[in-house]
């Protein structure tokens, strides 16, 4: 403790005691005053006993003056008298309220009191005359009243009482005086001692405190520096103390770092002496170990030197001290290689402390332990490594040890240094001899190659001469070059003439192609939409062979069409527009393709269909699988179209090609054998080429377009291979196609004459062979050719390739066949096709809108069923479970996120059946939706009102539920409020029987925004709704409930009163539009060109959707719709392209140009309907 503060705490003490002292006299004092106050209080309490007696007796001789006198003054001081001892009384109830034994004789004396006033009373009213003898006897009972004396007796108690009470409290108001007077004294005799006694203690502590440092002073003085003052106390005689020691320790440790650095400098300077003169690196690296190891206490040692000429970064062993052959030393080390290594290219030193393990170890003869501290030193010159030492200790290395190795890093790399340059310069030296001696001998030789020079000059004139002949001969003969390549120049003008020519028309033959394609389309997309209307008969005014009409019409319109398609893909690949997609492809996998797509079609017109595969066949092919699969369907779809019966075979087998339209190696044949009609020797030489048929015959069996061949021929010639054909009429045909093993690029087909009619080889349903194509071919290698009975199947729609591959693999590890397809037009025909267990869709696709897709399945009775989960970079989650969707993935997406969806729809599967509620309070109503619903796929539930629906709700979960705007309890909007508000996130179906007002029709729309909420206005809405929430298979129901799924999907609610904007120049193609369209109820609006639809978008603003046609005069559909973007009101304007579809990247056109979506010529009712359905979508 410090002085100051125990000086302080001696005078805290001395005031604490006067303040107790005060404090203790100042409660006597209290305690005293108190004292007398309840003695006073006695007194006073007395006085009023006597006072209230006093006072009754007055009051008594009052009522006798009154029956004496009867005089009326008596009476006046009677009742002065009463109200005085009603004073005195209530005055004393106060005074005596601490005392319940005088409150309970104040009671009585009360009561007695009442009692005598009430004989005064009496005695006062008697009306006797004076001296009477009733007089007389109210008199006398005035005397003898009971009263009376029991009221001086209770009195005489309370005053007793008091009296006691005043005997005590005087005693102890004595006591208190004199317990005070001992207290007093008491803390005063406390106080002196405590402070006596604590001004001894700091002195004394003073005087030791003082005595030691005066001790410590005296021996530092004389030279005892590791001397130190014992003295331990926290004041400030300590505080000196502590500095006075930390002074000698300074003065220590001084003297110490002062020896240390004598012995570094002593130890540094020997060792320079013995390193003096020293010319080879391992003597020196001797005598470095066998002085420093000594002298820093180390039991083993090791020096490494750079050859600094090598430039390879490497240490030599040069040295040791202490170490066996059994040591285990490396005889050389590479920068960067353990500590030694890391040392050298770190250019500091490692220091490994307390290492104890075994890959350091220290031997002798009777020794064999763990190093225990271990120094790796870099020997640098100018930041140039020369060599790192090592030290090893079975203890920790001095101190001063240490400084004197970090002292001879420096030393050593000068020592090292100045070794390797005495050597280069040894080295040079030597060099230098051996290049003078070598220096003496050529110039020998080179006197004797002057005198050969001499002679070699004159045989060198007579070869110039020569050479000069010859000249002239060359300059001749570049006269005759120079002719040639003027008339080769004017050639290859002439041919880059003829090439521009060529790129003309082949611009023109694009065009052509287009215009055409236009042209065909145009009238082909009236023919369609005219034909499928009349086949529906929705009006029933059409018999059946009518009906079949239509549909046969309807069916030749798609065949055209393909035809069309097919003009533009021949022209594609003559133009070189298409690229193949090489990569490898294996056989077997190709035979089981061609084998699950062929062997119902064999069976079905019972003609044997062989497979085979050579065994010398390679297993694998680079090529274009696609364009493969497409050769060999096209092949043998002819086959089977002309063969009636007998068999068909695919044979692959390897050849070698010497001459294969100029390509020589390894090529596979692919033949194609059949035994059907074959064809004439006069018509197999342009069996491939384009526009021609067979003769009427066989046309009028047959049918074609005579475009399939040519497209083999073509696409054989892209795949660097050619196509032969081996026929006999009436026996059979064999078609080989030949492809190289390795894809080595493309040859150019042999084409023929156009004039010689050939026989067809298109099959006879060209939609069915656009679908085996889509079926066929896959983008990403999948299990479509695997799926077996019982097989879960999986449709992938995505078309990043990569995110597609890995959702496949997910699908497989959860036991899915999973099918890719990157396309949404190919999905579709694949969802049509295999009708899988679960799909994933992408909402990007390149081709449509995955929304059109999405669409197109829920509207379709065969695939409505399908549970669709969107994986998409949009964030439009509430969309797509309201349009039916089983779940919603946001990109970008993680493993665990897509493990989540995976499940979601496995649980979909492990469920047994889904669950519906319904709340309706009318119990026949409720009864009849029952009925409507009910088919035994999924579970009914039902409630009469909405507590009940809430109360089920917490119970159990729920795939679905309907509730009724008008129940018993609350109305609808109250109970989906509380269903939302309860976070229950399954669909939310409300309907009313008398219609929904505006305003609840607004709630439900904003509830709707966050939610899956529906207003139903119909039953067989409803039961179309229940069946898309649960995903249903419709065509499992009953047919009368089929069609009234079929009919809600007809009217379609999404384009009633919508209105709608049709810019066609073809009157044809609007009535077409316009007659399909009105059925839905929509507004129809018509403009002819571009131009008169700005006009009528300008009158009619109101307009939801435009249709615009792209090739119309005055204004086309690409500028038209540059127009409408241009204006503000109509920047988000749907508006759908219609177009032939002439040209690769018209779809890129349409859409940089303005459109929001596109659809091709012959518009399909399903995809436009589709679109409309997109696009007037309200979020």
């Amino acid at each position: 403790m410090k002085l100051t503060t125990r000086i302080t705490l001696v005078f805290l003490l001395a005031v604490l005691a006067i303040v107790v002292s005060a404090w203790v006299s100042h409660g006597n004092t209290e305690k005293v005053n108190e004292t007398r106050y309840w003695v006073e209080h006695t007194q006073v309490v007395i006085g009023r006993l006597d006072r209230l007696y006093m006072l009754v007796k007055e009051a008594e001789t009052s009522v006798r003056g009154v029956l004496v006198t009867r005089n009326e003054r008596m009476s006046t001081f009677y009742e002065s008298a009463k109200s005085e001892i009603q004073a005195t009384y209530e005055e004393l109830k106060i005074l005596t309220a601490d005392n319940p034994k005088q409150i309970e004789r104040l009671a009585r004396f009360k009561s007695l009191l009442d009692s005598r006033i009430g004989e005064w009373t009496d005695f006062m009213s008697h009306s006797g005359s004076v001296g009477s003898p009733s007089w007389r006897s109210t008199l006398e009972k005035s005397f003898e009243s009971q009263y009376a004396g029991k009221l001086k007796d209770v009195i005489g108690e309370m005053k007793d009482d008091e009296q006691a009470l005043l005997k005590v409290r005087t005693h102890d108001a004595l006591r208190s005086v004199e317990s005070s007077q001992q207290i007093t004294f008491l803390l005063t005799a406390i106080l002196v001692g405590v402070l006596g006694g604590i001004s001894v203690m700091v002195v004394m502590s003073m005087n030791k405190a003082i005595s030691a440092l005066l001790e410590g002073t005296k021996r530092i003085g004389d030279g005892n520096y590791d001397h130190r003052i014992d003295l331990k106390s926290n004041d400030e005689f300590g505080t000196l103390a502590a500095s006075f020691d930390a002074m000698a320790a300074r003065v220590e440790q001084f003297n110490l770092e002062q020896s240390d650095k004598n012995w570094i400098k002593k130890n540094i300077n020997n060792l320079g002496l013995i390193l003096q003169g020293q010319r080879d690196f391992e003597k020196a690296g001797t005598l470095i170990l066998n002085n420093l190891a000594p002298v820093v206490e180390a039991k083993q040692a090791a020096l490494y030197c750079v050859d600094t000429e090598r430039k390879d970064n490497t240490l030599f062993l040069i040295a040791s001290f202490a170490c066996g052959k059994d040591s285990g030393i490396p005889l050389t080390v590479q920068f960067g290689d353990g500590s030694i290594g890391q040392a050298a290219i770190a250019k500091q030193k490692v220091h490994l402390d307390g290492i104890g393990v075994d890959s350091f170890r220290i031997k002798s003869a009777l020794l064999n332990t763990t190093a225990a501290d271990v120094y790796i030193l870099p020997l640098l010159f100018e930041g140039v490594v020369h060599g790192v030492i090592e030290l090893a200790s079975d203890k920790k290395f001095p101190e001063r040890a240490v400084l004197l190795m970090d002292e001879l890093s420096g030393l050593l790399g000068v020592v090292f240094n100045s070794i390797s340059a005495n050597l280069v310069t040894e080295r040079l030296l030597d060099e230098s001899r051996q290049l003078n001696e070598e220096l003496r001998l050529q110039q020998e030789e080179l006197e004797a190659q002057a005198e050969e020079l001499e002679t070699q000059q004159e045989e060198l004139r007579h070869v110039n001469e020569e050479m000069r002949q010859k000249q002239d001969a060359l300059e001749e003969q570049n006269v005759l070059i120079l002719e040639k390549n003027i008339e080769l120049e004017g050639m290859r003008q002439s041919l880059e003439d003829k090439a521009q020519q060529l790129a003309i028309s082949s611009k023109y033959k694009s065009e052509f192609l287009a215009n055409m394609s236009h042209d065909l389309r145009t009238p082909l997309n009236s023919l369609l939409i005219f034909s499928e209307l009349l086949s529906d008969n929705e009006e029933g005014n059409l018999n059946e062979t009518q009906v079949d009409f239509a549909k046969n019409i309807n069916m030749a319109g798609k065949t055209l069409l393909t035809l069309i398609d097919d003009i533009l893909d021949l022209s594609k690949i003559e133009a070189g527009r298409v690229n193949p997609d090489i990569k490898n492809v294996e056989l077997a996998d190709v035979l089981l393709d061609i084998e699950r797509s062929f062997r119902k079609v064999a069976e079905g017109k019972k003609i044997h269909f062989d497979l085979k595969l050579a065994p010398d066949t390679p297993k694998l092919m680079r090529t274009d699988e696609r364009r493969l699969l497409q050769l060999l369907n096209n092949l043998l779809s002819n086959a089977f179209k002309f063969t009636e019966r007998g068999s068909v075979s695919l044979a692959i087998d390897r050849s070698k090609a010497t001459e294969g339209n100029g390509h020589e190696g390894d090529f596979v044949t692919f033949s194609v054998i059949d035994t059907g009609i074959g064809i004439a020797p006069e018509q197999q030489a342009l069996v491939f080429e384009a526009f021609h048929q067979a003769d009427s015959s066989s046309t009028r069996k047959f049918g074609g377009t005579g475009l399939g061949l040519s497209i083999c021929r073509e696409l054989s010639a892209l795949l660097g291979g050619w196509v032969e054909v081996k026929s006999e009429l009436n026996k059979g045909s064999t078609f080989t196609l030949h492809l190289p093993v390795a894809y080595k690029g493309k040859i150019e087909p042999r084409r023929r004459s156009l004039t010689t009619p050939v026989v067809s080889e298109r099959p006879e349903s060209a939609v069915e062979d656009r679908e085996n194509e889509a079926f066929l071919y896959a983008d990403v290698p999948d299990d479509r050719m695997n799926i077996n009975e019982g097989d879960r199947v999986m449709l992938i729609i995505e078309d990043d390739k990569p995110f597609a591959t890995m959702l496949l693999d997910l699908a497989r590890k959860n036991k899915f066949k999973g099918v890719v397809s990157v396309r949404g037009k190919d999905g579709l025909i694949l969802a049509r096709r295999l009708l899988p267990d679960a799909i994933t869709l992408d909402l990007k696709l390149p081709d449509m809108e995955g929304w059109v897709v999405l669409d197109q399945l829920k509207n379709n009775s065969e695939t409505r069923h399908i549970p669709v989960h969107i994986i998409s970079a949009s964030n439009e989650q509430h969309r797509g479970l309201s349009l039916g969707a089983i779940g919603y993935l946001e990109k970008p997406v993680t493993l665990s996120t897509l493990n989540d969806a995976i499940e979601k729809i496995r649980h979909y599967f492990d469920k047994q059946t889904g669950t519906v509620l319904i709340a309706e309070s009318d119990r026949a109503l409720r009864e009849s939706l029952v009925e409507l619903l009910e088919n035994g796929d999924f579970n009914i539930e039902s409630v009469d009102h909405g507590e009940a629906a809430i109360k089920s709700w917490g119970s159990k979960p729920y795939d679905c539920s309907i509730i009724n705007m008008n129940l018993s309890d609350m109305d609808g909007l109250t109970l989906a409020r509380k269903f939302f508000a309860s976070n229950y996130t399954h669909p939310l179906l409300v309907f009313s029987n008398h219609g929904l007002s505006e305003g609840e029709k607004a709630e439900l729309e904003a509830l709707g925004r966050i939610n899956i909420v529906k207003d139903i206005d119909s039953p067989e809405r409803l039961l179309s709704e229940v069946g898309l929430f649960l995903h249903r298979v419709e065509t499992k129901l009953p047919m009368a409930k089929q069609q009234l799924v079929t009919k809600v999907r007809q009217d379609d609610n999404a384009l009633v009163g919508r209105k709608l904007l049709i810019v066609d120049d073809d009157p044809r193609n609007v009535d077409a539009l316009a007659s399909l369209l009105k059925k839905y109820q929509m507004s129809l609006v018509t403009a002819e060109n571009g131009r008169d639809a700005l006009e009528k978008l300008d009158k009619h603003k109101d307009v939801d959707v435009i249709l615009m046609d792209i090739m119309m005069p005055e204004m086309d559909g690409y500028e038209a719709m540059r127009e409408i973007r241009a204006k503000r009101e109509f920047a988000s304007l749907p508006i759908i392209a219609v177009t032939a579809k002439a040209m690769q990247g018209d779809r890129v056109k349409c859409l940089e140009s303005g459109a929001s979506d596109y659809i091709t010529k012959p518009v399909d009712r399903s995809q436009l309907l589709s679109l409309l359905r997109v696009w007037l979508y309200k979020a």
